[in-house]
C-alpha cells in the first residue's frame, strides 16, 4: 500500500503562508505527519537542523502525531465548544472561520510555539483517505512487532 501524501497550504494568524505536506503510511498506521517547508530565518520549529545544512536553505520539519488526534481535532461538536483537543507537542481545534482547524505545534521552547490554520477540507480528506486504507481499530493488523523487534535488537548489537 502507498502512503498518501496531500499538500495542503497553511496560513497564518499574523498573516503570510506555507508549504505543507500531510502524509500517512500504513506502515505507521496510528501517526499522521505534517512537513514543513521551514524558511531559515525561521528558526528550526522545535526540530534540529540536520548535520551539514546550509545556513541559506529552507529545510524540511517534520511534526509526528496521533491519527486518533487528527479525527478528535476534526470532530465538528467539540468545534461547537470551541475546544481544543491535545496535551502535548501538537494541539488541534476550531480555526477562526467554521472552515479551518487550529493546528499549534509546542516545541520544548515555549518562545517558539507556532500557531496555523489548515482548511478543515484538506485534513478531512486526509483522515477520510488513511481510514480507507486501514480503519480506525484495524492498525495493530498492519504492523509487524517481530520485526520491529528484530530491527530494535540489530541497531543495538
Amino acid at each position: 500500500m502507498n502512503a498518501i501524501i496531500e499538500e495542503l497550504e497553511v496560513s497564518f494568524p499574523a498573516g503570510g503562508s506555507c508549504a505543507v505536506r500531510a502524509v500517512y503510511e500504513p506502515t505507521d498506521p496510528f501517526a499522521v505527519q505534517l512537513q514543513f517547508n521551514v524558511p531559515r530565518e525561521a528558526g528550526d520549529c522545535g526540530a534540529a537542523a540536520p548535520a551539514g545544512a546550509d545556513e541559506d536553505v529552507d529545510q524540511w520539519t517534520t511534526w509526528v502525531f496521533a491519527r486518533d488526534l487528527l479525527a478528535l481535532g476534526m470532530n465538528k461538536h467539540l468545534a461547537s465548544m470551541r475546544m481544543q483537543v491535545g496535551e502535548g507537542t501538537i494541539a488541534l481545534g476550531p480555526g477562526p472561520t467554521g472552515d479551518q482547524i487550529t493546528v499549534v505545534l509546542c516545541p520544548a521552547d515555549p518562545g517558539k510555539r507556532v500557531v496555523m490554520y489548515i482548511r478543515r477540507a484538506e485534513l478531512e480528506e486526509l483522515l477520510v483517505r488513511s481510514v480507507q486504507l486501514v480503519p480506525f481499530g484495524q492498525e495493530s493488523t498492519r504492523l509487524d512487532l517481530d520485526e520491529e523487534f528484530r530491527a530494535l535488537l540489530r541497531k543495538s548489537a
